[in-house]
């Protein structure tokens, strides 16, 4: 039987919020979902530039998945999660000159895609459709042009292969790295091999 041995007993109910939400994440691992990691024998700056990637695919699929599951015991805590996304927006919106020359590189625009597609099904899962399309609304003001329509495609991957099952999840991250006619215009074709796909 595993265990999991807590070092400091939480304090405040978000310290409790914080540590069901990573046990959580080991609880899907345990259950035999998938993870995306950039592969680690490849060289260093390969590793460093694929390591976020890798993170934020993950996390488009986990996050909401995690947030959805606690939420029966953290409600009201996890209704914050609309004030954290817009501090988040308002950060994206902040650096927007830094960010649209950087969307060039299609790495970087799975990535901000990944981050948008997360955000949106967390606050679907936890704030309601109201909220969520608040956040989209706002996004769209300022990256629509940009952003979203990668976004879209990746949101719409997601929700017509579901994430209820580890296979279900294998596919989608099958479908975002190694699926020429979901790549999203990731043309960096030799890196798809750099990232591992693992329970």
């Amino acid at each position: 039987m595993d265990t999991i041995t807590l070092k400091k007993y939480p304090k405040s109910l978000e310290d409790a919020r914080i540590v069901a939400h990573e046990i959580e994440h080991l609880l899907i691992w345990k259950e035999g979902y998938p993870y995306v990691m950039a592969d680690s024998h490849a060289d260093t700056e390969a590793y460093r530039r694929l390591h976020p990637l890798a993170q934020v695919i993950q996390g488009t699929v986990f996050e909401p998945m995690v947030e959805l599951r606690i939420k029966k015991y953290f409600k009201t805590l996890t209704a914050d999660n609309y004030t954290s996304a817009m501090k988040g927006l308002a950060k994206l919106i902040e650096n927007k000159e830094k960010i649209l020359p950087e969307l060039d590189d299609p790495r970087n625009l799975l990535y901000y895609s990944c981050l948008y597609v997360q955000k949106r099904l967390l606050l679907e899962s936890t704030c309601g459709t109201i909220k969520a399309d608040e956040y989209t609304v706002k996004f769209t003001s300022h990256f629509g042009e940009t952003i979203l329509p990668c976004a879209e495609k990746v949101l719409a991957l997601i929700k017509k292969n579901a994430t209820c099952s580890p296979e279900s999840v294998r596919q989608i991250f099958e479908s975002i790295l190694w699926n020429r006619n979901c790549a999203f215009g990731y043309r960096y074709y030799e890196e798809f091999d750099r990232f591992l796909i693992d329970r």
